[in-house]
C-alpha cells in the first residue's frame, strides 16, 4: 500500500514494471485464502482500477507469455503489444552481437552465419547420429543467451585468478587483470557450443519419443 500510494502522491513519474503480470492478476479459485501474495494482487487491482489518487505520474509495464492466462477483464486495462522475438536469422544475428561480450571476437559475416545457424541449419553437424543431424534447429533468444553466457564463462582462466587477490588495495589494476582474465572467443568457439546444444537438444527430444513408444 505505502509504495502504490507513494507511485500515486509524489510529483515525479514512476515506471512499474511486473515480470509475468499474469501471476499478479490471474484469478485463482483454488486458493481464496487470506496470505501475502492474496494482499498484493488485492492492492495492485485496486490500484488499476483507480481506486489510489491518480496524478497520471505513472506507466504500467508487463510481460506475459500467454495471454489466455489473463481475462478479458484484465487485458482491457492495457495496450497489448504483441512481441514475436528474434525470428529472423537477421534478428538472431543481432541477438547473437548484443549478447556477446568484449573479448568476442566476431566478424560481421560471422556474425550473420550465426544468425543463419540459429534459424535453421541443417549442416552444422556432419558427422553425428543421422537421426539428429537431420533435425532442424531454431534457437530462442533464451537459447542464444545461454550459448552466449556459456561459452563467455568458459574462456575465464580460472587458474589465474590468484593475480586478482595479489593486487588487493589497488582496486583499478584488480578491474585490468580481471578483463586480462578473459581469453578471446571465436566463431569457431560458439560453434563448437552451438554443435553441443543441438546435439544433447535434439538427443533429449529422441529420448522423449522413444520413452512414448514413438
Amino acid at each position: 500500500k505505502y509504495q502504490m500510494n507513494q507511485v500515486c502522491s509524489e510529483n515525479r513519474p514512476f515506471i512499474i514494471f511486473q515480470d509475468e503480470i499474469d501471476g499478479l492478476l490471474r484469478s485463482d479459485n483454488k486458493n481464496q485464502g487470506r496470505n501475502s501474495k492474496h494482499d498484493v494482487i488485492q492492492e495492485f487491482n485496486k490500484f488499476l482500477d483507480g481506486q489510489y489518487l491518480d496524478k497520471g505520474n505513472y506507466i504500467i509495464l508487463g510481460n506475459i507469455n500467454n495471454l489466455e492466462n489473463l481475462s478479458s477483464a484484465n487485458t482491457s486495462r492495457f495496450q497489448i503489444i504483441n512481441w514475436r522475438g528474434a525470428s529472423s536469422k537477421e534478428e538472431k544475428s543481432n541477438l547473437f552481437k548484443y549478447k556477446s561480450g568484449f573479448n568476442f571476437k566476431l566478424t560481421d559475416a560471422e556474425l550473420l552465419r550465426l544468425g543463419e545457424m540459429a534459424f535453421v541449419e541443417n549442416d552444422i553437424i556432419s558427422n553425428a547420429d543421422s537421426k539428429i543431424s537431420d533435425a532442424p534447429i531454431n534457437l530462442s533468444g533464451r537459447d542464444i543467451t545461454m550459448i552466449c553466457d556459456k561459452v563467455r564463462a568458459e574462456s575465464f582462466q580460472w587458474d589465474r585468478l590468484n593475480e586478482v587477490y595479489e593486487s588487493r588495495g589497488d582496486y583499478e589494476k584488480q578491474l585490468k587483470i580481471i578483463d586480462s582474465l578473459y581469453k578471446n572467443v571465436t566463431f569457431e568457439d560458439i560453434v563448437n557450443e552451438l554443435m553441443d546444444f543441438r546435439i544433447n537438444n535434439n538427443r533429449a527430444n529422441l529420448d522423449s519419443l522413444i520413452f512414448q513408444g514413438a
